[in-house]
């Protein structure tokens, strides 16, 4: 897996291809499972811990020890997402179809595509799926209807204010575990140093008793 990773975060080939790669190299693991392991954080150290009642979820620093830093597990997942929107739907899509790919077909289930007739008073587009399927709406109609939809999402006269209330507060308890981490290395540190110099202040305190006591013994020898 150091190896899968490594390779991942240089970005020259697609995951399947490093997949295929590593199965020839002895790794024997489904897609699904490969794609799931290179997400989880437990490779860099850290394990998740899921939400408890109002505690959301978050990651800690795990006890085993990390199989690669998680400056590089974070470059990875950066990659992983940066080619996932690039397949997306392209952003050059017509206005008069700008919902095709994002549209499911309510009989089969597929993501519906679009395409233009042409009527007896012009030309009309439609999303649909197959002939076979049978599913076929006007473009301008669902159009219209996603955009009304949209409107009732609108927030009023305030709300957006609790909207970025919300987002801020979501985004600082994600956070949160990081900087509580952070504070108790920074403890852990300085109890550490503290019991160091207790350990030098008894080892000198011993050292300069017994220092004293053989001066003792020589001068109440001599004398």
């Amino acid at each position: 897996m150091k190896w899968v990773f490594r390779e991942l975060e240089r970005g020259n080939f697609s995951g399947e291809n490093i997949l295929n790669a590593a199965r020839e190299k002895g790794l024997e693991c489904s897609k699904n499972n490969f794609y799931t392991c290179i997400r989880n954080t437990m490779y860099c150290g850290r394990i998740v811990v899921p939400r408890y009642k109002d505690e959301p979820e978050r990651t800690v620093q795990g006890q085993h020890e990390a199989l690669i830093t998680e400056t590089q597990f974070y470059n990875v997942q950066q990659i992983l997402d940066s080619r996932k929107r690039e397949t997306g739907v392209a952003i050059t899509t017509p206005s008069e179809i700008v919902l095709r790919g994002f549209l499911m077909c309510p009989n089969c289930g597929k993501s519906l595509t679009a395409s233009s007739s042409r009527g007896k008073k012009g030309y009309y587009t439609y999303y649909h799926w197959t002939s076979n399927c049978g599913s076929r709406f006007r473009a301008e109609k669902v159009n219209a209807d996603f955009e009304t939809e949209l409107l009732k999402y609108l927030p009023r006269e305030g709300v957006a204010e609790l909207f970025i209330k919300t987002i801020t507060d979501q985004y600082k308890s994600q956070t949160f575990s990081i900087i509580d981490d952070r504070k108790d290395y920074i403890k852990q540190i300085e109890d550490l140093n503290k019991k160091i110099d207790r350990g030098r202040g008894c080892y000198w305190t011993e050292t300069s008793r017994a220092a004293i006591s053989r001066l003792s013994k020589v001068t109440a020898t001599k004398g």
